[in-house]
C-alpha cells in the first residue's frame, strides 16, 4: 500500500478550514476513495492542513486525478480557495513498509508523525534502523507504529507515524519512552544514519 499526501498553508481561520474539509467531501464523492483532512495541532506553521489518501499504486492516484478534474463539483470547490490558500507544499508518496491501515482514522483522532531523510549512503542501513525503532516504541507504549518510506518526494525519506485516540494518549506515550533507558539507547544509535532537522510533529482528523 502507498499512502498520498498534500500538505497547504492556509489564511482565514474557520472558513478556510470549512472551505478545506467542502473540498475533502467533493472528491471522496467522485472518487470513491477514502480520503483524510489533518489540521496542524502543533510542530507546524499556523493554518497548516494535510490531506492523506492510501492507494495501491501510482495507477490508481492516476485514475482519481482524472475523475477529480472530470468532475464539476471538485473544480467548483477547489476553485473557491484562491483566497484562503497561501502555500501549497510539493505532494508526496510514499510507500507503507511496516504497520497496516486497515481504516481511516476517527474524526477527532491525532496522528504523531516523524519525518527523517537519510544521510548520503546510509539508505538501507536508516531503513533497517527505521523497523527497529518502531518496534520497540510499540513495545514501549502499546501503540502501532506506520513506517513509510517515499515514492515521490525526497529520496530515502523515511516517516513513523502513530495513531493517538486523544492529547492524553501523546503524554502517556511520551512519557513512557522518555522513562526508558533501552528507547534512549536505541536513539543514540541512529547517529550518522540521517540527516540533521529530523520534525516531529501533531496534527488531528477534522474530516
Amino acid at each position: 500500500m502507498q499512502v498520498f499526501s498534500r500538505q497547504i498553508r492556509l489564511l482565514g481561520g474557520a472558513a478556510a478550514a470549512a472551505w478545506a474539509m467542502d473540498v475533502t467531501e467533493k472528491v471522496k464523492a467522485a472518487t470513491g476513495v477514502p480520503t483524510s483532512l489533518w489540521a496542524g495541532l502543533a510542530g507546524l506553521p499556523a493554518g497548516s492542513y494535510a490531506w492523506t489518501t492510501p492507494v495501491e499504486g501510482m495507477a490508481q492516484l492516476a485514475d482519481m486525478n482524472q475523475k477529480m478534474m472530470g468532475d464539476a463539483a471538485v473544480t467548483e470547490s477547489i476553485s473557491k480557495g484562491r483566497e484562503f490558500i497561501a502555500e501549497v507544499m510539493p505532494d508526496r508518496v510514499a510507500q507503507l513498509i511496516h504497520g497496516e491501515i486497515t481504516a481511516p482514522a476517527e474524526i477527532g483522532g491525532i496522528l504523531g508523525t516523524v519525518n527523517a531523510v537519510a544521510a548520503e549512503g546510509q539508505g538501507a542501513a536508516a531503513g533497517a534502523w527505521a523497523l527497529k525503532i518502531a518496534d520497540l516504541y510499540s513495545e514501549i507504549t502499546g501503540l502501532g507504529v506506520l513506517v513509510t518510506t517515499t515514492i515521490a518526494g525526497p529520496m530515502f525519506e523515511y516517516t513513523w507515524a502513530v495513531r493517538h485516540a486523544n492529547a492524553a494518549s501523546i503524554d502517556e506515550a511520551t512519557a513512557k519512552v522518555m522513562a526508558s533507558e533501552s528507547y534512549a539507547a536505541e536513539l543514540d544509535r541512529a547517529g550518522g544514519l540521517f540527516h540533521p532537522g529530523a520534525a516531529q510533529v501533531y496534527a488531528r482528523r477534522i474530516a
